[in-house]
């Protein structure tokens, strides 16, 4: 009866041992799907922030170019503001001037 025991017992781990190898073989096939599954989610991610990110580049582009034209838009209205004072007052455009250049000369002028 020790006998038969014995080799209930082998017959029993060896049975065990086939399942747990088994086991180790799908655990690993889980962890390959999963790996490709989490490397394709990964990569539907990076292709999404980077067309997020190309559209708001664009967008901003758009959004500089604006800008940039508002701006130059101004300072062309502006000289021709300032054109149109200095035509109106030529006097008091001719002493603005005067007095800028003495203060400049004061100012960076050498003293003596």
């Amino acid at each position: 009866m020790a006998k038969t025991t014995k080799t209930t017992a082998q017959a029993n781990t060896s049975s065990d041992m086939d399942k747990l190898r088994g086991d180790i073989h799908a655990l690993q096939k889980h962890l390959s799907e999963l790996k490709t599954d989490v490397a394709a989610a990964g990569k539907v991610k990076m292709d999404d922030l980077t067309t997020a990110g190309k559209l708001k580049a664009a967008e901003l582009k758009i959004r500089a170019k604006d800008n940039v034209s508002y701006i130059q838009d101004y300072g062309r209205d502006q000289y021709k503001h300032m054109e149109e004072n200095i035509k109106t007052n030529p006097g008091k455009s001719v002493a603005i001037a005067f007095t800028a250049g003495v203060l400049t000369s004061l100012l960076f002028g050498g003293r003596k």
